[in-house]
């Protein structure tokens, strides 16, 4: 799946942030890229990683799940 142009700079975004390791400000971030793009292996994955990041284990590994139900052979998965 390719992303619009517009929203590269949104991605970049999401990575500054979870560089600065402010997670929750990050996942609003995600949560505006998941509405566009709603079945998004890549949105499912960074989903699993803040939620890893803030030990909230349960929800990581349930988008974990559905990014190997979206791409099995997804290595970040």
């Amino acid at each position: 799946m390719e992303f619009a142009k517009e929203d590269e700079i949104i991605f970049e975004k999401f990575f500054q942030l979870k560089e600065k390791r402010q997670f929750k400000r990050a996942l609003k971030v995600l949560d505006f890229l998941e509405s566009k793009y709603k079945n998004s292996s890549v949105i499912y994955g960074l989903y699993g990683s803040i939620f890893f990041e803030l030990e909230d284990f349960k929800n990581s590994a349930i988008n974990f799940k559905e990014v190997i139900t979206l791409k099995p052979k997804s290595e970040l998965a």
